[in-house]
Formats: C-alpha cells, structure tokens, sequence
C-alpha cells in the first residue's frame, strides 16, 4: 500500500465516479481502476459499490478515515521537512468566496510572490459557508473569509474588518428621496476624507462622526458626498427604490435583506446575482441600489463611475470581521504564516486594513 493509491480513493470517493476522479488526476480510468482494485485485494474487501454514483461500503468509510489521516499528516511531514531544508518551495491552497478574491487577492499575491517566487498559489473559490467544509476535508490550506468566533478544529486569526454599504447612482438617489422626509432627517452628513479612528460609530459634540472603514480612494469635489444612515428604520426611505441584489447565500445578500426586513418593506427587485461585478455595473448605470463590500465596489468601479455614485454606510450592524482560518495540525506549516504576514503588509499598503 502507498500515499499514492491512498490519494487515488481518496478522490474517486469524493466524486463517487472513476471517470471524474480519473480526471481529476489526470490518470486514465484504467490505472485508477488498477489502484481500487489493488487496494481491496490487499484489505480484502471491497471498498466501493460499483453503482452510479459509486457508494462507499461500511469497510470503504473506515478506510475513507485512515487514508484522510494519512493523508493529513503526510502533507504535514512534507510541510516539516520543506521548512527544515529552508527551499520555500510547495503549493499552497487558499480559499476565498468570489468577490472577495477579486477585492484583496492581486495586491495578496503579488506580494506573497515578491518575498517566496517559489511558491506557487492555487486560488480556490468558493462561497464562505463551503470554505469551512473545505479547510475540514483538506482542500485547501488556509481560507481568507467571515468566520464564528470559534470552530472546533480550525485556527483563526483576525485579518481586517469588512463593511457593505448601499451604492446607487446620484441621479436615482435624488430621485429617491425627492418625495421623502428631509434628506437631514434621515442621513448623517461624513466628510470626504474619512478618519479612522476605532472599531465603532461615534458621534461628537460638533456633529461629526469617526469611524473604522476600509480607506477609500481619494474622493474628489465632484463626488457626492458619503452618508450614513442615523437609524437602520430608516432604510424604509428605499421603499420605492428598484434594488440589484446578491442573492442570499451571500453576505451581502444576507445583510441587503437585513436592512430591507428594518425597513419594514417589501422589496422592488430588478436584478439578483452571485455576480457582484455585473451588479455594480447596473448600479453604476442608475439601474437600481446594490449592496456590496466596500472595498470590492471601490475597487471594480473606474473613478468616472465612483463620481456618479453616492455612498450610503448603514452602520455597525453592516460591519463584520475578515479572518485567517487554517486546520489545527501536527506542525504548522511555515508557509501558511508567510502568505497572512504578506497578506496584512499588502492589505496596509492599499489602505484596505482597519
């Protein structure tokens, strides 16, 4: 028996198919078949039922544990060994959700890749809840995402915060409110040049407002000015605005419905996509209000479109924490630490960190 047939089940039983797994592996079916039916020959029982989709037997999950094991610390020794032998070589796998990556990943990478040009990087994306699952089944190495507090298993060091935030076009925002109660009523006037100060909103003597927030690009005079809204209730001031929504698997999905549910209203929906990217460009055109990440629409609208737009903050409920969760291991792989010191070098530079 070795690591190699061991990895070989290891993927058939994650596509419960020769064919995928093959490849996935990029082996011919034979030789896949070849390794399985060593493998039982060896334990003397069979490890699959060979039906569509292939279904491990009670002997084939138990072999599935051991083998994930082994797995876990082979990859775990040759981690030991590479760091001992100081050659800074290897793969390493990190998880990120889709508009994230396309937010903070090139300025990651490019500086991870200045400091170790050997390593390579595999990006695997997925939505946060499947990057969870995917650290515990050892697909990837570390994941850059919102996480509990606490997972059983799973280390987690805190990376910067995030915050979403309502985009629409002026022209739609006047139109908007051009019926409603006095815009002073409802939203807090912020300066252009926004000062970070602390993890919260706070309000002072004067009337203005400091808080924590990824920094923005210059604003120029001819941008509108940001807004904050005083009260989450007075969300209800976009009854009549059409929305262009994430759909609610996402975080900004979830907190865009948040926001609509305070409002007490029912939503006059246009447009709903996993795409943040085309969502922002309708927005930019005036077809609706997006709720996105801060730090993704500043860094996917060109300047001329960041003129057009006003920029709502929703307050302390619409912030929330960005960590580093990697798998508790026998040995910590060194690489793993370098890629989140590069990461907050490159995240402080760009001005995205709090």
């Amino acid at each position: 028996m070795n690591f190699l047939s061991m990895d070989y089940f290891l993927m058939t039983a994650e596509k419960r198919s020769f064919t995928k797994a093959a490849d996935a592996l990029h082996i011919t079916q034979q030789t896949l078949s070849t390794h399985i039916a060593n493998l039982e020959q060896e334990l003397d029982c069979k490890l699959f039922v060979r039906h569509v989709p292939l279904e491990l037997t009670y002997a084939g999950e138990i072999f599935w544990q051991y083998a994930a094991d082994f797995q876990k610390k082979y990859r775990a020794m040759q981690h030991e060994f590479a760091d001992l032998t100081k050659n800074e070589q290897g793969i390493l796998r990190i998880g990120i959700s889709f508009t994230r990556c396309h937010a903070i990943m090139p300025a990651i990478i490019t500086e991870y890749q200045r400091r170790y040009p050997h390593m390579e990087i595999q990006v695997i994306e997925n939505a946060n809840s499947g990057l969870q699952k995917d650290l515990m089944e050892h697909k990837i190495d570390l994941a850059i995402a919102k996480f509990p507090d606490f997972l059983p298993g799973i280390t987690l060091s805190d990376f910067y915060e995030e915050e979403v935030v309502l985009l629409l076009a002026d022209s739609l925002f006047h139109e908007v409110i051009s019926d409603a109660a006095p815009a002073d009523a409802i939203f807090l006037h912020l300066p252009k040049t926004i000062c970070c100060s602390g993890s919260d909103f706070t309000h002072g003597t004067a009337g203005t407002v400091s808080f924590s927030v990824q920094d923005l690009p210059a604003l120029t005079d001819s941008q509108p000015e940001p807004l904050m809204l005083r009260s989450p209730e007075d969300f209800s001031i976009f009854e009549h605005c059409p929305f262009l929504l994430n759909y609610a698997t996402d975080i900004a999905g979830q907190l865009g419905r948040h926001f609509i549910t305070m409002g007490n209203f029912k939503p006059i929906v246009k447009t709903q996509s996993d795409n943040m990217g085309m969502l922002l460009e309708l927005c930019a055109a005036g077809k609706g209000a997006c709720i996105s990440p801060l730090n993704l629409a500043m860094s996917s609208l060109s300047p001329e479109q960041r003129k057009k737009m006003r920029i709502i903050h929703l307050g302390r409920s619409a912030k929330y924490k960005i960590r580093f969760g990697s798998l508790e291991q026998p040995y910590q792989w060194k690489a793993i630490r370098n890629f989140m010191d590069a990461a907050n070098a490159a995240l402080t530079r760009t001005g995205t960190t709090t």
